[in-house]
This record gives structure tokens, sequence and C-alpha cells, in this order.
């Protein structure tokens, strides 16, 4: 009984630690993503400036109205939705559109053009991928076998005596499946909650360089002193 009971204990811990593993897995692929992205569009719009000419200011733009499309409104859409945002897309195609446009003149300019083409489609790499790890969510199965597992290898404590020591064994298993259960279960939601990431990477960018490009189209704020 005891044998069959330790390998019942040992599968369950091992369906655990590999769902686990997953959920950290995606939240590590999430922050790499991110961090890539905001990487991208950095290089893209100091690459504009470079470039020189006046489309480039159109592409800059349009870079900085998406960043902001992200951080505002796209990281709840995914949360909620687990959609993409559109008006985010329509900014990028206005950068894209831009720089197809792009009137080159020089080798310099043609190589900061292709450069920055080939950095934007990796931005749409990036959003695809975020729009996968949005649409993950760990199987209703799993947790109907966790939480069957965390019965079968509590029952063999109920024909012992409700002792101290017994109970604090109870207590100890009840409390470590728990925690774990509860990390994955935050680590389940990588756009919000306990085990949410969130899109630092671009708010920096946004507010240390993007924001000053569309600070006079943007609509003034609300007077709150009325």
């Amino acid at each position: 009984m005891h044998h069959l009971i330790f390998r019942v204990a040992a599968l369950h811990g091992l369906i655990l630690a590999l769902v686990f593993a997953e959920e950290l897995g995606n939240s590590d692929a999430l922050i790499q993503s991110v961090n890539s992205e905001a990487t991208q569009l950095e290089s893209i719009y100091f690459d504009a400036d470079r470039h020189g000419g006046g489309q480039t200011k159109e592409i800059r733009q349009a870079i900085a109205f998406y960043t902001r499309e992200v951080i505002e409104r796209e990281w709840e859409l995914l949360n909620s939705e687990s959609v993409l945002s559109n008006d985010a897309w329509s900014h990028r195609e206005k950068a894209m559109q831009a720089l197809l446009d792009l009137e080159v003149d020089t080798p310099r300019q043609t190589w900061l053009r292709q450069r920055m083409l080939d950095q934007l489609a990796a931005v749409e790499t990036e959003r695809n991928r975020r729009e996968i790890l949005a649409a993950i969510d760990v199987s209703m199965l799993f947790w109907v076998i966790a939480f069957i597992g965390v019965a079968l290898v509590a029952a063999p404590y109920f024909p012992y005596q409700p002792t101290t020591a017994n109970m604090a064994l109870l207590a100890i298993y009840a409390a470590y499946p728990g925690l774990v259960l509860y990390f994955i279960y935050a680590f389940d939601s990588p756009f919000s909650g306990f085990g949410g990431v969130q899109p630092i990477p671009l708010e920096l960018l946004y507010h240390e360089f993007l924001h000053a490009e569309i600070a006079d189209l943007l609509p003034a704020p609300a007077n709150t002193n009325q």
C-alpha cells in the first residue's frame, strides 16, 4: 500500500513540475519577446533619424503611436480577450508603407532602409508570438487530475487519529501543492496578476524617446481643477 501511495505521489509531483516549468517557460518567452520588440523599435527610431529625409518623421511618429497603443490598450486586450489591437496593427502598417516609399539616394540610406524593413518585419513576428502566448491556457483536464492527485495522496492519512503530528503533516502537504497550483494559475495569465509580464521595455522606450515625437498631436489632458 505504501509503495502505491509513493508512486501516486511521485507521479502527481511530476505532473505539477512539468506544467509549472511550462508556464515559467511561457513567461520567459514573453519577456524575451517584449525585450526584442523594444530593441527593434528603438533601432528603427534611431535609424530613421540617421537616414534623414522628409518621410522619416512620419515613420518615427507611426512607431510612437504604435508603442503607445501597445502599452495603453493592447496589453489589456491580450489579458481580457487574447487578441491584438487592430489600431496597433494599423500604426505598424503606416510605418511599413512609409518605409517602402522612403527614397534612397546613397548606399548608406539603402542599407538603413533595408535594415528598418527587416526590423519592422521582426516586430510582426514578436506580435504574433505574443498573441499565441495569450491564447495558451492550462487545460481543465490538468486541474481535474491535479486535485484528484491531492485527494489520493492525502487519503492514506484518514484512517489515523488526528494527532498533532498527523495534522501537521497534512497541513504541510496541503500548503505545498496548493502553493504550486497557485503559481501555475498565476503564470497562466501572463498579461496580468501576480505572474503577469508588463511591457516595461516598451514603456521606457516610449517615455524616454517616442513621446516627444507625438506630444503635440495628442489631445490635451482634461482639466481636473474645475
